[in-house]
């Protein structure tokens, strides 16, 4: 499956650095936090600090403001190679990697500066060495996962303190060594974490995310750049998991097999599910990109099982296909349809675009029918990765 993770890195890499340089509409978080003063804001000032370093080697620009993202985004690619290897072993460790490098929301996050990745990539680790302390309690276990939530509490405190919380119950209390998370720890971290959010100690600025937890408030303050940040202050939990899905919507028949066979296994609370649950609900819960790693966990054992004799979930995997591709059909003609009425000649920009999405997609679903992973697994990852470049 190695084949399969290079090719979905060399895409990562080769969109993440064109859409990290381009100049365009959504430079608003590199702007603000280059030109607004930062004082009482914490986590803007790491931000800052990283920006204005990255600056004076590259020089003032929004790819300069960018770029320490690129490194995280590494960092992170590292730290699931490592510990999923531990957790799923290395086959099944490369599927889920590729898949979460070909979700539109990985990319995004990744391309510019913002809080939703440095969050996701705490939550991340917080959640695989949690899973590894369960299996194998040792000291070194214990204080990297303490180190990860301490770092997503000082990212954005209540979204992390509320998902952490929630991944933390269902391991605890339905894993079969659940008991282990026993320890003080949690309660010296969460409860401070909890007087000092309320007191205003900890600050989560809504701002600098795309995934906003839901609160009241205008962010009136801010500049007209950041409208389309703003947007989602007020995102409404359905809004967010239609999303979460939508990112991978290439993927659509392995998700839904996935999620079935989750809610399935969770009655007799196979490790697996339970796993994927908790890095779901935990995601759910702090309105973090979190979800993007529970699906692609959910997608790739469906990748590998498609194969096998017997396999129970074909029809559900083709049906849910053969649906994807309609709605990227419908969706590429709405973006011609509009573009035409732009007057702009984007009418063969989203053509040409809606093809290199659609045709990938057409080779999966062949490649279902005949049962050739370098179809449906090829097919479905080029058609992710192509439906990121109607962003551009």
């Amino acid at each position: 499956m190695k084949r399969y993770l290079w090719l979905a890195l060399l895409l990562f890499l080769a969109l993440l650095l064109g859409r990290a340089g381009m100049p365009d509409w959504h430079e608003g978080p590199e702007q603000y936090l280059a030109d607004t003063p930062l004082s009482g804001y914490r986590f803007s000032a790491v931000l800052q600090a990283f920006g204005e370093s990255s600056q004076a080697l590259l020089g003032k620009s929004a790819w300069a403001f960018r770029f320490p993202m690129l490194l995280l985004a590494m960092g992170l690619l590292l730290l699931l190679s490592e510990l999923g290897r531990i957790l799923f072993g290395e086959s099944r460790k490369n599927l889920q990697l590729a898949v979460f490098m070909s979700s539109v929301w990985s990319l995004f996050a990744f391309s510019q500066m913002g809080g939703d990745a440095w969050l996701l990539a705490a939550l991340a680790g917080y959640g695989l060495t949690a899973v590894l302390y369960l299996k194998r309690p040792s000291a070194p276990l214990l204080v990297e996962n303490i180190l990860f939530l301490s770092l997503a509490l000082w990212i954005a405190w209540l979204p992390a303190l509320l998902g952490s919380m929630a991944f933390w119950l269902v391991l605890r209390f339905f894993h079969p060594f659940g008991k282990r998370l026993s320890g003080l720890y949690s309660s010296l971290l969460w409860l401070p974490a909890l007087a000092a959010g309320a007191s205003g100690y900890l600050f989560y600025e809504p701002e600098l995310f795309l995934m906003a937890f839901p609160q009241q408030g205008q962010w009136s303050e801010l500049s007209s750049g950041l409208s389309a940040f703003t947007a989602w202050a007020e995102m409404k939990p359905g809004v967010y998991l239609l999303l979460q899905v939508l990112a991978l919507l290439p993927w659509l028949g392995f998700l839904a097999a996935g999620l079935y066979e989750m809610v399935l296994n969770l009655r007799k609370r196979e490790e697996m599910s339970l796993l994927a649950a908790a890095f779901l609900l935990g995601g759910l819960f702090s309105f973090s990109l979190l979800p993007q790693w529970a699906f692609a966990i959910l997608i790739a054992r469906q990748l590998e099982g498609y194969v096998k004799k017997n396999y129970p979930y074909g029809n559900l995997v083709k049906g849910f296909a053969i649906l994807q591709l309609v709605i990227s059909f419908a969706l590429v003609f709405v973006l011609v349809f509009f573009g035409t009425l732009s007057g702009k000649a984007a009418y063969g920009k989203f053509a040409l675009q809606g093809l290199l999405l659609w045709v990938p997609a057409v080779a999966g679903i062949v490649g279902l029918l005949m049962k050739r992973p370098v179809l449906y697994i090829g097919g479905p990852l080029v058609a992710a990765f192509a439906g990121w470049l109607l962003f551009l």
